[in-house]
């Protein structure tokens, strides 16, 4: 008979802990990177899977996962593509028990072993596999591969008519391949302009892309501000109706005279060596005019990096988005992002130790009381995280490294 299984949540990095059954005994117990949605590194299992196959495997749906026979429990670690979907399992040995192979859209086209683990497509980041519909649960929203489609509209979209289909139920920006959606309500692309090794005293660039995934009418944003234009520097009059904000930190450790021992990048990094904030206007039409980059649905940032001839050391940069539309209510009251991001510098250069960032125009701040009144606050949508770790030696080495974290 099939049995109950609880989810027990972690409401912080909004990821799923631990399952147990109706009794309260526990079935799985997941291990998490530190963050939002707390990136999986595996899984404690104490199911078994005696006298079944892979044919028995499909049929059964999560509850019954917890009527199957007992054995002793067998921790079962993730290894990942870089979308981070699951492309096999190995046991505490080592030993590899499944493999995995999906098509763009997230459908399994081959697959050995009979862990019964839910995280498999885009599994690091909490994409839930159900086998009783062969879908995903991806918190705000369930997706089905087979149609390549979310299967219900984003819950902040406004009424609209049924040739937008495609539009409203679009998953990834019809991007899959490098574009993933952990929240249901906001796409973050992976596709990247990225240099894994480079030269001593040359600059490296990692780009992350972020959009709304739809047309911006769509978003239940009640309110717009009309921004007047410029004639005598060409720029057009334009409509905002809302905010990306981002919060970017930055760890660095460098040694600037070679010694023998190079920094390497802590397991726990710590109070970050600077912290700023910047933010995007999201328009209803066209781009901004003000930030070249960003156009209506797609935004892109640049983490910049240079190796430092005769240093050797490393640099951490995390960014978390968040949308906010213009009329969102903070701690302070109606319009708090709008006239917070308002009064932000549009030039400003930061530093703070080893740590420097030039947002190239946006408006930023680093100072957190600024965004105190509505960051704490409910987005619209996110947060999403992106983190990007560079370690170089170049006390005659010549070492270079800049890496997806």
């Amino acid at each position: 008979m099939p049995t109950l299984t609880n989810y027990h949540w972690d409401v912080v990095d909004d990821c799923v802990m631990t399952e147990t059954d109706q009794n309260g005994s526990t079935i799985v117990t997941y291990t998490h990177e530190p963050g939002h949605f707390g990136p999986l590194i595996s899984e404690n299992r104490d199911i078994g899977w005696t006298g079944l196959t892979v044919n028995d495997w499909s049929a059964l749906s999560v509850e019954d996962w917890g009527s199957l026979s007992v054995s002793n429990p067998t921790e079962y670690c993730h290894h990942y593509d870089t979308l981070g979907s699951t492309t096999m399992l190995t046991d505490e040995t080592g030993a590899v028990t499944d493999t995995f192979q999906y098509d763009a859209w997230g459908n399994v086209v081959a697959r050995t072993g009979l862990t019964p683990s839910p995280y498999q497509w885009v599994g690091r980041l909490g994409y839930q596999f159900d086998v009783l519909t062969s879908g995903h649960y991806i918190r705000a929203r369930s997706y089905q591969p087979a149609i390549a489609r979310f299967v219900a509209l984003d819950p902040l979209v406004q009424n609209a008519g049924s040739d937008l289909f495609e539009t409203l139920y679009c998953y990834a920006s019809n991007s899959p391949g490098f574009v993933v959606d952990p929240s249901g309500l906001l796409s973050i692309g992976l596709d990247n302009n990225l240099s894994e090794t480079g030269k001593c005293g040359q600059p490296n660039a990692f780009f992350w892309n972020f959009g709304l995934g739809m047309s911006p009418e769509m978003h239940n944003c009640d309110k717009s501000i009309d921004r007047k234009g410029d004639k005598d520097k060409k720029k057009s009059a334009y409509t905002v109706f809302g905010y990306f904000v981002q919060e970017v930190q930055i760890w660095c450790n460098i040694d600037k005279k070679c010694g023998c021992n190079c920094p390497t990048i802590p397991t726990a990094l710590g109070k970050p060596d600077l912290i700023i904030y910047e933010s995007w206007e999201v328009t209803k039409k066209g781009k901004s005019p003000y930030i070249q980059e960003a156009n209506i649905l797609n935004y892109s940032d640049r983490f910049g990096w240079t190796a430092m001839d005769k240093t050797c050391g490393y640099r951490v940069v995390k960014g978390t988005v968040k949308f906010f539309c213009v009329d969102d209510t903070g701690d302070l009251g109606e319009w708090d992002v709008a006239n917070a991001t308002g009064s932000w510098s549009a030039r400003a250069k930061w530093a703070s130790g080893c740590a420097t960032l030039d947002p190239g125009g946006l408006p930023s701040t680093n100072n957190s009381e600024d965004v105190a009144g509505f960051w704490g606050s409910k987005a619209k949508e996110g947060p999403l995280d992106h983190k990007l770790e560079c370690v170089w030696n170049c006390c005659g080495q010549n070492e270079c490294s800049c890496l997806p974290g």
